[in-house]
């Protein structure tokens, strides 16, 4: 193993933990909030309110104009090759992402009422929204700049800010505030009010941050460089808006035919299963500045194996959570939620395995993006948007959100698959044998726990852990640890104050390499 992959797996180790802290922390605030929303004010409610924060993803992705998403890879290349002009780099994307925010909002504003018309197909769900959305808009310079300034901090190769300020700081706020608004002023708008006050004072606190660290410069704008930001973020834009489409056109599609109550017995279970691809999430959040300067050096066999280390982790750590969601999926969505929603318990099964595949495939889009091939990244987004919108035309109709399920799932396929060929085809081999062991191995797993039953949360739980003791314990026992994986342990460890020299020698005990 080389020194430069070692160094750099000790990062992704340090940054990935934390990040997978911040991420869990994140689920666990979110849902809260979520179940306080669903428990209190019922489904149609509840899913007016799922349908405002869907407008409010759609407005921030155009708000953003695909800068953020960039902008990690933009800094780390620039660090390599141009370090002067990193600053103007950065102030003049937050003055853009200002003005698209500011300009996304004023237009959208007038059209709210109509907006409510189409997206629900019940009377009660389209006052609500009516009332909810302009509220919730005022939210986006606000959230476009905090996402701006995070993006800003992962260039520099900095976890904190992600973990702290994105995925513990605002949903812990908003979660608070969401609360007190429940208990004391009791209305939907109050809810939201919370939610956006709460976007508000994270940026303040992050700006105060950024600016002591020396990150935030002042204010300059370079209009040579408005071309080479702009240019690079327009397939990114074109990529997150298809990416949306992906995302939520099945709920849009529900609420337009079916209404709010059943948009709200869906969304019980879509962000649930967008969590199983949170590993691969907290682990990317250092692995695009680490390997743009592989890609940038020319040293495309670096690229090749941080690649297959990573999706192995990922799918290391994936497994427990599309093991529950699987096997147990009354369980979870009725003491999330209530009993009132277990009815989209099948839905959680059906879209866990679409992002199981997300989180299998590894960094797909981030590998993409770093190597220049942001066209091809745009192309399969396009084909899954297409296909999304085509199956959740023809099947939701008749079969309800089970019908948007599975139509999300085969458009994530569809996706998945279509970039993994172009990773391949530039050179990438991003999967070996002991990646093949590890999927071989869950499957035996989910295969065998399919037939014992459970009544109960506690009982799923424990059914849990025990099946996830069996999944890495045949891994070890087939010889899937490598040298790097003892690596990323070691580096863990040292960070974290965990002592895992016992993991250690069982590792070295049952591998066939030494460690």
């Amino acid at each position: 193993m080389s020194d430069r992959i070692k160094g750099e797996l000790g990062k992704v180790a340090r940054g990935g933990v934390l990040s997978l802290i911040g991420l869990v922390a994140s689920a666990i605030f979110a849902f809260l909030a979520r179940a306080l929303v669903g428990r209190t004010f019922g489904p149609v409610q509840y899913g007016a309110y799922s349908l405002t924060l869907t407008v409010f993803s759609i407005a921030l992705v155009l708000a953003m104009f695909g800068l953020p998403t960039g902008l990690p890879r933009q800094v780390s290349y620039f660090f390599t090759k141009n370090r002067k002009r990193v600053g103007e780099l950065v102030s003049t994307t937050l003055i853009l992402v200002t003005i698209t925010s500011t300009l996304t909002l004023a237009i959208l504003l007038p059209l709210t009422e109509r907006l409510a018309g189409l997206l629900t197909a019940n009377p009660e769900g389209r006052e609500l929204l009516k009332s909810l959305l302009p509220l919730v808009l005022l939210g986006l310079p606000f959230a476009a700049l905090m996402n701006t300034l995070i993006a800003v901090a992962q260039g520099y190769k900095r976890v904190r800010e992600y973990v702290y300020y994105g995925k513990i700081g605002f949903p812990l706020t908003y979660l608070v505030l969401a609360f007190l608004a429940v208990y004391v002023i009791g209305s939907l708008r109050s809810v939201i009010i919370a939610y956006v006050v709460s976007y508000l004072i994270i940026l303040m606190m992050l700006l105060r941050d950024l600016r002591r660290a020396g990150i935030v410069p002042g204010i300059s704008f370079s209009r040579d460089l408005v071309g080479v930001i702009v240019l690079f973020s327009l397939p990114l834009l074109t990529s997150n808006i298809v990416a949306m489409v992906l995302t939520w056109t099945d709920s849009l599609m529900l609420g337009h035919y079916l209404g709010s109550g059943v948009v709200g017995l869906y969304t019980s279970a879509s962000p649930l299963a967008r969590f199983i691809s949170m590993t691969v999430m907290a682990l990317m959040t250092i692995y695009t500045p680490v390997v743009t300067g592989f890609f940038a050096e020319g040293k495309l066999e670096l690229v090749e194996r941080f690649y297959a280390i990573t999706s192995k982790w990922s799918v290391l750590l994936t497994f427990p959570l599309l093991f529950l969601f699987v096997e147990y999926p009354e369980q979870v969505i009725g003491t999330l939620f209530g009993p009132s929603y277990t009815e989209a318990s099948k839905v959680l099964v059906i879209l866990s395995l679409g992002f199981a595949l997300v989180a299998i495939a590894g960094p797909l889009i981030q590998t993409l993006v770093t190597m220049g091939k942001t066209v091809d990244n745009m192309k399969g987004d396009i084909m899954g948007a297409m296909l999304n919108i085509f199956l959740n035309y023809t099947l939701i109709q008749s079969f309800g959100m089970i019908g948007a399920a599975i139509a999300t799932f085969a458009s994530y396929a569809t996706t998945t698959t279509y970039k993994l060929s172009v990773l391949i085809r530039s050179g990438i081999k991003p999967y070996g044998k002991r990646h093949a062991l590890l999927l071989a191995d869950a499957g035996v797993i989910l295969a065998i726990f399919h037939f014992i039953k459970v009544t109960g949360i506690i009982q799923a739980l424990v059914a849990t852990a025990v099946a996830t003791l069996l999944f890495y314990g045949i891994a070890v026992l087939v010889g899937v640890p490598e040298k790097e994986d003892v690596e990323l342990i070691k580096s863990a460890g040292e960070k974290y104050g965990v002592p895992v020299d016992w993991l250690i020698r069982i590792l070295g005990r049952t591998s066939r390499e030494e460690f």
